[in-house]
């Protein structure tokens, strides 16, 4: 059995080697023609300078932790009686992605919408053990406590969902509830009904981003084309017509150019993929076990034409269908709170509600 075992993870690795190599390939020639057809546009990059859009209600604060310093948005309404509500954002976006949940449950929480480590205004510290979810998880952590709360409803998407996932399985007690909005379970990656072929082919994209150099080069290029295309037009773009407009796109853009912060964003999926700790290992072996979290009340939302994860990663996957309220978003992108706002929030809403009614 062992042998067997040996041998498909051996052919598994050789397979995903040359997923992760035919993507440089075809990346490196796009990047080659572009250069060719416009050789200036392709080598401009954003200057970084570009202003956060304003948000109205909202604040800017800064919490600084055992090692570094995070920037977060919160309601400028914010109390102590309030119970604190905090988002977590995926790549490669920054805390501006829940411009609408701030707003719209800013009344009945202290809502705190974080710029995780390597993000926006937050510090990007160098080297990939930096970037481990154990790392992720205590900064997690570290906001609740600094905030004056000693637990949260915690909503993530994307690698905010990945590490909401593993705070709440590593740290329930600060957990009142989890939101994740088109983040699969850790344990998807691992169930063949979930992570099929054709899923591993939409997630190669994954691979890449861990190679050296290049996805930087490729991302940056044209200033920022290929994150406009991440975000809008290519296959996991928005769905919704202005539900991201230019300033938008420009500020995101302009947000990953600053000095350190692409790499930073792509040193999450480096360190998942190249780096570890015992305690990294710890964190996710408590996250992968079947019963985790425990007695935490969970909403996950899937959009149902997400460009990175097939609906298969959350239907069939065994811990989704024992533990979780599961709820398909209809005409809806990989960019949920953004594409489907009002959507989003009234299924946080009812879900949290509940919880208010149950625990509060």
């Amino acid at each position: 059995m062992g042998l067997v075992s040996g041998f498909l993870n051996a052919c598994l690795s050789l397979v995903f080697g040359a997923l992760t190599l035919v993507y440089c390939v075809c990346v490196s020639f796009s990047l080659l023609k572009d250069f060719v057809l416009s050789p200036r546009h392709t080598l401009a990059v954003s200057d970084g300078r570009k202003r956060r859009p304003d948000i109205p209600g909202t604040e800017s604060f800064f919490i600084q932790t055992s090692k570094i310093r995070l920037h977060a948005l919160r309601n400028d309404n914010h109390a102590p009686s309030k119970p604190l509500m905090l988002f977590l954002h995926g790549f490669p976006e920054n805390s501006y992605s829940w411009r609408n949940q701030m707003n719209h449950f800013r009344h009945s929480y202290t809502v705190v919408a974080l710029d995780m480590r390597g993000f926006g205004d937050s510090d990007a510290p160098t080297g990939l053990e930096n970037y481990l979810i154990d790392e992720l998880c205590l900064d997690v952590c570290a906001v609740v406590k600094a905030c004056g709360y000693e637990e949260c409803i915690l909503v993530g998407h994307d690698w905010g969902g990945m590490v909401a996932w593993n705070v709440a399985a590593n740290f329930p007690d600060i957990i009142l509830g989890l939101v994740t909005l088109c983040s699969p379970h850790p344990l998807a990656y691992q169930e063949s009904a979930c992570f099929t072929l054709r899923q591993a082919y939409l997630s190669s994209y994954f691979l890449f981003f861990t190679t050296p150099s290049l996805p930087e080069l490729y991302l940056k290029s044209g200033n920022g084309a290929r994150v406009r295309e991440l975000l809008v037009t290519g296959p996991m773009g928005i769905v919704s017509v202005g539900a991201l407009t230019e300033e938008d796109i420009e500020y995101y853009v302009s947000a990953l150019s600053r000095p350190g912060r692409l790499t930073a964003g792509l040193n999450y999926y480096r360190a998942a993929m190249m780096a570890s700790s015992k305690r990294s290992k710890r964190f996710l072996d408590r996250t992968l076990q079947a019963n985790s979290p425990p007695g935490i009340p969970i909403l996950q939302l899937y959009a149902d034409r997400d460009g990175a994860f097939l609906p298969s990663m959350f239907e069939t996957c065994s811990f989704s269908k024992k533990h979780v309220a599961l709820v398909r978003l209809a005409n809806c992108s990989h960019w949920a709170q953004q594409d489907c706002p009002q959507t989003v929030n009234s299924h946080i809403e009812a879900f949290t509600d509940e919880i208010k009614n149950n625990y509060l």
